[in-house]
């Protein structure tokens, strides 16, 4: 009974975790951005382009400021029609 309540404890923590999911269809570049990204702090957005690219920004006085920068970034980096996918304070 004891193994079956600390599994039971374990599974119910996995579930309660919050999970950020990757946006679809990133090479290996923009995941390692994306992770770089869920990892930080403060203000922060990840944006991405529609077939190539990707840029992210964090540690802005506002969401509006790592918007922008993430955006700034991804089309400086070779992405087209890049919007931001992910955002957050």
């Amino acid at each position: 009974m004891k193994i079956l309540r600390s599994s039971s404890v374990i599974a119910a923590l996995l579930i309660a975790a919050p999970v950020l999911a990757q946006p679809a269809g990133m090479g290996a570049g923009c995941i390692k951005g994306y992770d770089v990204y869920a990892g930080s702090k403060g203000s922060k957005a990840f944006a991405k382009g529609k077939t190539k690219g990707c840029g992210y920004a964090y540690g802005k006085a506002n969401i509006a400021e790592a918007r922008k920068a993430a955006l700034n970034f991804c089309r400086g980096h070779g992405g087209d029609n890049c919007r931001v996918v992910e955002s957050s304070q």
